[in-house]
């Protein structure tokens, strides 16, 4: 059977608010959510064991650029040797007849074997809830999967949700049996953020994320992401806030809790402002900057200060619970994310629990020095990596 090429978009969150905590324990977040062109991808096959004689996907001997090429990513500049290799074969509880191959290549992460990977846990649930008449006709199939990993991991930029997110919609389109308001409950219980990953574009999550009220998608917003060496543990994260919240009180967490929702819903009409304005200025051109540049440069100063006082705005109101409290404790983060508002970004932020940090900017001119500055000095801001894209 041929074979399928999922892409698996990332997220920045605009803003992220930590609100009250749960009786199960979870957190109820406001934050407004972008989906970004940074992508991983996975090769999917689904073939008969009994005919042996078909190509599989995943040969005895691995070749990273061969499925580069079949990921579509033949010109990509990666460097192979800061890759791992990694794979193993299971068959879901579910479906004992069907056996799963599964290989990863990350850079220096390896997958976690068996159903503790969200993926393999996405594969059980999804098989588990699976009709038995359908279930019946995967006995004897054999499913590949190869994940190519591109977006940083412990970052903040979902990059495991967006994964569960492709390999759920190439899942229900071979096999539908769930509606797409159930196929969003269903995400939602595997992962607070597949259901935005899954929607992907602009939208304002709450719950625990898996709430969304879809914005207008902020599109083709030229956006520049860097990945510090240092990495932050999502459940460590919520365990310093919880802290920090149990010397205040409940009085003052509560009215902590009303003075963000109010920033942060002025925040999104800030940046729907702020995009709107950009778009009609800048929209056009941020795919090749010289198209607009005579009309640009007559109505620069006019569009310029209106844009610098909605990104005033956007600095004042914007916010992310988790960065305001690790930053405290460590003078890096600080250091990197006053040189970004310093820079001739529009806005930038630390996006989830950390620690990547997105700056987003009118031209794709502007994010490209910025980019060479920031490579130039990476050991400074001690960066591991850094990327260019888009918002999406």
């Amino acid at each position: 059977m041929a074979i399928s090429r999922l892409r698996a978009m990332a997220k920045i969150n605009l803003n992220l608010h930590v609100l009250e905590q749960r009786k199960d324990g979870y957190h109820q977040i406001f934050s407004l959510m972008q989906a970004i062109a940074l992508s991983d991808y996975i090769l999917f096959q689904l073939s008969s064991e009994a005919r042996g004689g078909e190509e599989r996907l995943l040969a005895e001997e691995s070749d990273f650029q061969a499925y580069l090429e079949m990921a579509g990513l033949a010109d990509a500049v990666i460097d192979a040797k800061s890759y791992c290799y990694d794979r193993f074969t299971w068959s879901p509880a579910a479906i004992k007849g069907l056996s799963i191959d599964f290989a990863v290549y990350s850079p220096g992460i390896k997958l976690e074997a068996g159903g503790s990977n969200i993926l393999s846990r996405l594969l059980e649930a999804y098989f588990h809830a699976m009709p038995e008449s359908m279930r019946s006709l995967l006995l004897g199939q054999r499913m590949e999967l190869l994940l190519l990993k591109m977006i940083p991991s412990e970052a903040g930029l979902g990059g495991a949700s967006a994964d569960a997110a492709a390999l759920l919609w190439e899942l229900n389109r071979r096999f539908p049996y769930m509606g797409r308001s159930e196929l969003l409950k269903f995400a939602s219980e595997i992962g607070a953020d597949i259901p935005f990953c899954m929607q992907g574009g602009t939208a304002i999550c709450e719950g625990i994320g898996e709430k969304l009220r879809v914005q207008m998608a902020s599109s083709r917003i030229p956006c520049l992401i860097l990945k510090p060496h240092f990495s932050v543990s999502t459940a460590q994260a919520y365990a310093k806030i919880d802290l920090e919240r149990s010397k205040h009180g409940p009085q003052v967490a509560q009215q902590s809790f009303m003075s963000s929702k109010l920033a942060a819903m002025s925040f999104v009409e800030s940046w729907q402002e702020y995009y709107q304005l950009w778009r009609k200025h800048y929209g056009r051109a941020s795919l090749d900057d010289s198209l607009l540049a005579p009309y640009r440069l007559a109505h620069e100063a006019d569009y310029r200060a209106e844009l610098d006082l909605l990104s005033k705005r956007l600095y004042a109101y914007g916010s992310n619970d988790f960065y305001n409290l690790i930053s405290r404790e460590d003078r890096a983060w600080r250091n990197l994310n006053e040189a970004l508002a310093k820079s001739s970004a529009f806005y930038s932020a630390m996006t989830g629990s950390g620690s990547a940090f997105f700056a987003l900017f009118n031209t794709r001119a502007e994010r490209d020095l910025a980019y060479e500055y920031f490579l130039r000095e990476r050991e400074k801001f001690h960066l591991l990596a850094l990327f260019q894209t888009w918002t999406s």
